[in-house]
């Protein structure tokens, strides 16, 4: 069974199945990780299983095992835990070749580039490391550790203590960095990547010659409006114990 939640808001069900006897396990298409689902209830021709899917997530609910989960005192989702929430300052490199800024720039707070008064940040389209870090204790048995955007325009991958844990490009925006943790101060790297829509509109403001970009059928003028690009909003590290 394929659900998808449409809405932008995390949302609450109990939708009842057309399956017996049979073991409801979560199957997440974005991470690719399967978890049994415990918590349910059963008659003769149907199960019914709590579910919680957060803004914009879809799943899917596989049935393919006997029942064998004892769901006594367990929940399918249980409420995930704030351990930090990162509001020091960002270092934030661009890349010099893609007419970003030569240097680092520090972000106070995490606002959309085109929303910097920096030209070389405004209209950048490319890659830009940003890097922090967080201090969490070590994971107990059975706790799941994530690490949690608002919001990534476009796409993401992510380093912690130099790990690769993977990336975010959609929602619900978050990644297990459980494995990659370790209690005390850990380091952070995100790799965000834009489209180059801003850059084709700087690019346009300039003499033919001295443009980076180029396309047989460019839409865009000086005038056009700017995309989002890079981390908005907050980015919070959640701990979940199943």
């Amino acid at each position: 069974y394929f659900l998808s939640n449409q809405s932008e808001k995390q949302v609450s069900f109990s939708p009842t199945f057309r399956s017996v006897a049979m073991q409801p396990e979560l199957w997440d298409p974005v991470t690719g990780r399967t978890r049994v689902l415990s918590e349910l209830s059963a008659n003769g021709s149907s199960t019914t299983v709590p579910l919680t899917l957060e803004p914009l997530q879809s799943v899917f609910i596989v049935f393919r095992n006997p029942v064998v989960a004892n769901n006594s005192g367990v929940v399918n989702f249980p409420e995930a835990k704030l351990l930090e929430e990162i509001n020091t300052p960002w270092k934030v490199t661009f890349d010099p070749k893609m007419r970003g800024p030569e240097k680092p720039v520090i972000f106070d707070t995490l606002v959309d580039w085109t929303m910097r008064p920096e030209e070389s940040i405004k209209y950048y389209a490319g890659t830009a490391v940003y890097s922090n870090t967080f201090r969490v204790t070590k994971p107990a048995k059975g706790e799941r550790i994530y690490l949690n955007f608002s919001e990534v325009s476009v796409m993401a991958k992510v380093k912690v203590n130099g790990t690769d844990v993977g990336g975010v490009w959609t929602a619900p925006w978050r990644v297990d960095i459980t494995d990659a943790v370790v209690g005390g101060v850990n380091t952070l790297e995100i790799s965000v990547v834009n489209n180059w829509v801003n850059r084709l509109i700087g690019d346009s403001k300039l003499p033919a010659d001295q443009r980076k970009t180029w396309t047989n059928n460019n839409p865009y003028k000086p005038d056009s409006k700017l995309v989002p690009s890079g981390l908005t909003g907050a980015v919070v590290v959640k701990s979940i114990k199943y």
